[in-house]
C-alpha cells in the first residue's frame, strides 16, 4: 500500500511503528534496550520500504533497562533521521514522567503517549496520571481500545456472543464480562446514545474526544461500514454537562478513586 497507492501522498500520511514486545525468543528479542530499539526501527523501515517513520514508540517500560539508556537511544533514533518524533506507550506515570524529562533535556521531547482509555477504563484521569502529565509535558494522547474490545457497542445486548465477536477468541477478552450488570449498563448507554441521535460506539468515542489532550483515537474495525460509522463520532456536537453526568453515573468517575 505504501509503495503503490500511497506513495504519492507520503507527506500527507503519518506512519508509526513501535518496539518493546517480544518478537524473538532470545534475550535481545524484546524490551527497551538500545540494542533492541535500534534493531526494531531498522527492521521496520526495511519492511515498510521507507527511510523514516513519523512516530517511533517505545511500546513498554522495560525495568531491566535503565531509563536513561532508553531515552538516549530514542533521541539518537530521531537525530539519525530514522524517526521524526518519539512516542511512549504502557509506561506507568512515574516512569513516564522521568523519561519525559530525560527526553526533553536531550532535545527530543515526547510528542505522543498511547494509553488505553474508555468509559470502562478511566485510569488516566486519576490525579498525577496521564492527563495531568500531558499538561505538564505537553504531549498528545493517542487512545487505544476506545471501545473496550467491543464492550462499548451494542454487540452483546442480547446476552449472546455473535459469531464474529472478539469475546472468547481474543487473549484480551474472555466471556466472563457477560453479566446482567454489564447488560444493564450497556442498555442504558444505548438509550443515552439514542437520545442524541447517535450509536453507542459513536457516543463512547465522542466522550473520549471531549478531552483537549486527545490527539487521535485508534479504531479497530472488521468491516468498512464500521469505520464510516465510527468516524462520524467526530461530527457529534459537544456533550452537555447533564449528559456527561449521566455517563459518570453509569461508568464511575475514577478521578474520585
Amino acid at each position: 500500500m505504501l509503495a503503490r497507492e500511497l506513495r504519492a501522498y507520503r507527506d500527507e500520511v503519518t506512519v508509526s511503528t513501535k518496539a518493546g514486545n517480544q518478537v524473538a525468543p532470545h534475550p535481545y528479542g524484546s524490551g527497551s534496550s538500545r540494542r533492541h530499539l535500534f534493531a526494531e526501527i531498522d527492521r521496520s523501515l526495511t519492511r515498510l520500504g521507507l527511510d523514516h517513520v513519523d512516530v517511533f514508540y517505545s511500546h513498554r517500560h522495560d525495568p531491566a533497562t535503565p531509563l536513561d539508556e532508553t531515552a538516549e537511544a530514542l533521541a539518537d533514533i530521531v537525530r539519525q533521521g530514522k524517526a521524526r518524533y518519539i512516542g511512549l506507550s504502557n509506561y506507568a506515570p512515574n516512569a513516564l514522567h522521568t523519561i519525559a524529562e530525560m527526553l526533553a533535556e536531550l532535545g527530543t521531547p515526547v510528542a505522543l503517549v498511547q494509553p488505553r482509555y474508555s468509559l470502562l477504563d478511566r485510569a488516566i484521569e486519576r490525579p498525577g496520571d496521564l492527563l495531568d502529565l500531558s499538561d505538564r509535558h505537553r504531549f498528545g494522547i493517542v487512545v487505544y481500545s476506545p471501545l473496550a474490545q467491543g464492550l462499548l457497542t451494542d454487540k452483546y445486548l442480547a446476552g449472546e456472543i455473535p459469531e464474529d465477536a472478539r469475546a472468547g477468541r481474543s487473549e484480551f477478552l474472555g466471556t466472563d464480562f457477560l453479566t446482567e450488570e454489564y447488560r444493564e449498563s450497556a442498555r442504558a448507554l444505548a438509550s443515552v446514545a439514542a437520545s442524541i441521535g447517535s450509536t453507542t460506539p459513536q457516543l463512547a468515542l465522542r466522550w473520549i474526544l471531549r478531552k483537549h489532550a486527545v490527539t487521535s483515537v485508534l479504531l479497530g474495525v472488521s468491516k468498512p461500514e464500521q469505520l464510516d460509522v465510527n468516524l462520524a463520532s467526530a461530527q457529534l456536537p459537544e456533550l452537555s454537562a447533564e449528559l456527561l453526568a449521566r455517563l459518570d453515573e453509569l461508568y464511575s468517575d475514577t478521578r474520585k478513586d
